[in-house]
């Protein structure tokens, strides 16, 4: 395993956004200047294995702890998916023959889809092992990871985005969301998680993909000259003015008359919160880039399936959480309209283009869907108004 070194310029991703090669190790915020065309960048280094593949064929550990090793290899009991694991790795003996086996047969008998199509069952990946053949780049992620766990090989899957290094210059690469991308890692002792990608390249009969547009060479070039001129340092040893400001005079008057009327102003704050965050919700909504009002919707319809009582966890996939509200008893009327959602996510995070019209046919999707999704009883709905915490908790 070898140290690497790297800096993130954030453009127009969430600046609290963070991104890493394989095992960061250490991250560093650099400091901002003036008229920044950027809303974030930070130093971080990582751990990654280096020309490992030819060393790890014979290794059989995983180098996890116990616990961790049952919580990478739990495949949730489906036999089915046991089965099809066992035949596809017939005789193999290590953890990467094994692994080798299950990414060669999903790269060769199955194709990349951005038109995937739906389970009737709503049992998403058993339809794509099984009977479409055909999904997005997590499809396959999700497939590898469960099938080898079911043979016990540790599994988990990845998600981040990849490069392509034509387009890089004087070091610097572009990253864009159309490059999103999911794969999965498997550990080995004494190498840590190597990544497989088991996502097919040959596109599903009947469909055509346009590659993605290239960054123009001179936008890149101008922001990569804005960066050298920067020559951004550390945050912390980033130069300070020690005269105080109107805005620090302004904040030290402010503080005083909190002390004094916080609970009236925090009262205040509050239902003025409450009262406008339809309309803020609106605003966010119609300000932000296509993919991102999709991903905001589901987001959203989610937060609105918590009245019932219906908890998610944090790792459930987005298919995940539609099963689960499928046999929900209060929210499965909400399936069919929440599952379309779900769709349209998918393809705002995982095809190469997303429109605004597209992104306007899934608040259609959404709007149609919210009478189902309020399926809470008069007096809990106006508890929610002025309790909105409280969802999913009740």
């Amino acid at each position: 395993r070898t140290r690497v070194q790297q800096e993130y310029y954030l453009v127009n991703l969430d600046p609290s956004s963070f991104l890493a090669l394989n095992d960061p190790s250490s991250v560093v915020p650099l400091s901002r200047w003036d008229h920044s065309s950027f809303v974030g960048a930070y130093r971080v280094v990582a751990v990654v294995p280096a020309d490992a593949l030819w060393q790890v064929d014979t290794v059989q550990g995983s180098g996890l702890t116990p616990a961790k090793f049952q919580k990478d290899t739990d495949f949730g009991g489906q036999a089915w998916i046991q089965q099809l694991a066992q035949s596809v790795t017939g005789p193999s003996e290590t953890p990467f023959e094994k692994t080798l086996a299950i990414e060669t047969f999903l790269k060769q008998h199955y194709w990349y889809s951005l038109e995937p199509g739906s389970a009737p069952d709503g049992n998403q990946l058993k339809y794509f092992l099984t009977t479409a053949r055909k999904g997005y780049c997590t499809y396959f992620a999700f497939a590898m990871a469960l099938m080898l766990r079911s043979v016990g090989v540790p599994a988990r899957v990845a998600v981040g985005f990849f490069t392509n290094p034509e387009e890089g210059l004087l070091g610097f690469y572009p990253v864009r969301a159309l490059q999103a991308h999911a794969w999965v890692e498997v550990p080995f002792a004494g190498w840590g998680w190597i990544p497989f990608d088991p996502t097919s390249d040959r596109p599903a009969p009947g469909e055509n993909f346009v590659n993605p547009p290239v960054l123009s060479p001179d936008k890149l070039a101008s922001l990569i000259e804005e960066i050298l001129k920067a020559d951004p340092q550390p945050a912390a040893t980033a130069n300070r003015s020690a005269a105080p400001s109107l805005l620090e005079n302004l904040w030290e008057t402010t503080a005083r008359q909190w002390q004094t009327w916080w609970w009236l102003d925090l009262a205040g704050v509050y239902l003025a919160v409450i009262l406008m965050s339809p309309w803020v919700f609106r605003w966010v909504w119609q300000a932000a880039s296509p993919r991102r009002r999709t991903e905001l919707l589901y987001r959203r319809a989610r937060q609105e399936l918590k009245a019932p009582g219906l908890k998610f966890s944090e790792g459930q996939t987005p298919l995940e959480t539609a099963a689960s509200i499928s046999r929900h008893p209060q929210s499965s009327p909400a399936s069919p309209d929440f599952l379309r959602l779900v769709h349209e996510l998918l393809a705002a995070r995982y095809a190469p283009s997303y429109t605004v019209e597209q992104s306007r046919l899934a608040w259609k999707v959404f709007l149609q869907g919210r009478p189902s999704r309020r399926t809470a009883s008069p007096k809990r709905s106006l508890l929610f108004i002025f309790f909105p915490f409280l969802r999913g908790w009740l």
